[in-house]
């Protein structure tokens, strides 16, 4: 689902992108750039990337949700 693109979006980037709710991740209390990178591993390039697949998998997550709860209201033919 394409509403849920761009819609948290971080600040300080090289390449920043204004998010469609206008709420940013470093926005929560203890969430920064530097915290992300001390947690990056062998299998993370950066504290933005770690950040970028956090938002993917937390997205993911909610649609299947959602998908769940709506399933027994849809009918698919």
């Amino acid at each position: 689902m394409t509403c849920f693109t761009n819609l948290i979006g971080i600040h300080r980037t090289c390449n920043p992108i204004a998010p469609t709710s206008g709420l940013y991740l470093q926005d929560l209390p203890g969430i920064t750039l530097s915290v992300a990178n001390s947690a990056v591993d062998n299998e993370t390039m950066s504290g933005v990337k770690l950040i970028e697949e956090v938002i993917e998998f937390s997205v993911n997550a909610i649609l299947a949700q959602i998908r769940t709860q709506l399933s027994d209201m849809i009918r698919i033919i």
